[in-house]
């Protein structure tokens, strides 16, 4: 074997070393729960110590920081994909009591759930003899109120 002769049973170059970095990173971020920061800037101007109250707002409204707030206020603690709860609980309800599908099926729209799937969400709750009052129905969400998630458990 030659002194500098590269191709050893060591040798790791840049490219396996990246790898197996990007790995590692990868199995660090499988294993672990995403949480988000909201970084709100107190001003135009960038200065220190100094409060704009309408840029702020607008940035909270903006950002969706305010109507998640309200949601939570109003009493939804809990909220599933209209398409993930008629999934879960569609087959302990009888057909009879849903909607009927519409010819040749669902059509598929993406993350927005079908009209079918929205009947289908409302009757579900209705099965379940919960409250119009405990529950809310958003573009694509089905907001639950305090016991709504257990009971439907």
């Amino acid at each position: 074997p030659q002194a500098g002769k590269r191709g050893g049973r060591g040798f790791r170059g840049v490219v396996g070393g990246y790898a197996a970095e990007l790995d590692e990173l990868l199995r660090v971020i499988r294993s672990s729960t995403a949480h988000f920061v909201r970084c709100i800037k107190p001003n135009v101007r960038k200065a220190a110590r100094c409060f704009e109250e309408p840029v702020v707002m607008r940035q909270l409204r903006c950002g969706g920081v305010l109507e998640a707030v309200r949601v939570f206020a109003s009493g939804f603690p809990d909220r599933m994909p209209i398409r993930d709860f008629v999934g879960t609980y569609c087959s302990v309800v009888a057909p009879s009591k849903l909607p009927p599908h519409p010819p040749g099926g669902p059509p598929s729209q993406g993350d927005a759930p079908t009209a079918w799937e929205r009947g289908a969400c409302a009757a579900i709750l209705r099965a379940f003899d919960v409250a119009d009052e405990a529950t809310a129905l958003g573009h694509t969400k089905v907001f639950l109120g305090a016991g709504v998630a257990a009971h439907c458990k």
